[in-house]
């Protein structure tokens, strides 16, 4: 957990235009100078710009870094980390009811996708896995991971103005090119879901080399830089203001609205068959419900699928 100390000195340098007065900052942090300088020389190391003369300090700038300190609301939940070899191995803590934490990678070296796919994650995506318990059965899980697609995709559709869509169960399209992944590792007994670990990979200031034909990032859409704070500030605002639609049947609205697999033909393919079919419809706890050529709705909980047509 980050430093209360630091964020206070931060948020106290932004809203100041010039300078502060050292003795007036370390005065209201009931430290001494001293502490105060060692503080601030901590936050230098991470890259932020702080000018001091004998006026005080001033603050100049932020790094281009999910730092804790740059989340209002959230700076005592996040992890960060330089480099990883995925956000979805860190060792987590058991949580608390209602406690949540995120741990957010500037780069990834192992990062993986489902069935253990390797997932491309060089500096700047946007790469992060939430950790929460929510209070309901196991069979709800598949739920949780298409409210999480959801939100993405409305999220990007809202700042970006991009047609982002969803392909099932959980990749964020947009012109037919995967921009999201996103993956769910949960712990569970019988009867409740002890914690659930959403892990989420956004290819945003990505650059892709030829080789990887299949994926583009928001830089290469829209042909500017991401502010990628921002980004993720309002991904952690819409998670929170949308986390208590699991209790809800309304959850599979929007994301039914944003799904380009329904009424396509696919192929699924899962641990142990092939299915091939018309994607009918999401079943209120998640599954895709796929009309094979002799009739027979099959419910499908996960796979690959492919759009045939």
């Amino acid at each position: 957990m980050i430093s209360d100390i630091k964020y206070i000195i931060l948020k106290n340098l932004k809203n100041h235009n010039g300078y502060i007065s050292g003795n007036i900052l370390a005065n209201e942090l009931s430290v001494s100078r001293v502490a105060l300088w060692k503080h601030i020389e901590a936050l230098k190391r991470l890259n932020y710009v702080i000018e001091s003369s004998k006026k005080g300090y001033k603050f100049i700038s932020s790094p281009d870094l999910l730092l804790p300190y740059e989340f209002n609301n959230w700076q005592n939940n996040i992890v960060h980390f330089n480099e990883i070899e995925s956000t979805m191995d860190v060792q987590k803590k058991h949580l608390n009811d209602n406690d949540f934490f995120v741990f957010v990678a500037e780069k990834q070296n192992k990062g993986r996708g489902r069935f253990n796919r390797y997932w491309h994650s060089p500096s700047g995506g946007i790469y992060f896995t939430y950790c929460f318990k929510p209070d309901l059965s196991p069979i709800y899980a598949s739920k949780i991971v298409l409210l999480f697609a959801a939100i993405i995709a409305k999220t990007l559709i809202d700042l970006y103005n991009v047609d982002a869509r969803i392909k099932w169960p959980n990749d964020i399209l947009i012109k037919n090119k995967k921009v999201c992944g996103i993956l769910a590792e949960l712990t569970a007994e019988m009867d409740r879901i002890k914690q659930i670990n959403i892990g989420v990979g956004i290819n945003v200031n990505n650059v892709f080399t030829e080789g990887i034909k299949d994926a583009t990032s928001l830089k290469e859409l829209i042909k500017k830089n991401i502010d990628r704070k921002y980004l993720f500030q309002k991904l952690l605002e819409n998670i929170e203001g949308e986390i208590d639609k699991l209790k809800s049947d309304n959850i599979l609205d929007d994301y039914k609205r944003l799904l380009l697999t329904l009424n396509k033909r696919v192929l699924i393919i899962t641990l142990d068959k092939q299915i091939d079919g018309i994607a009918l419809d999401i079943s209120p706890d998640g599954a895709l419900l796929v009309k094979s050529h002799n009739g027979e709705i099959r419910r499908i909980i996960s796979g690959d699928c492919f759009h045939l047509n």
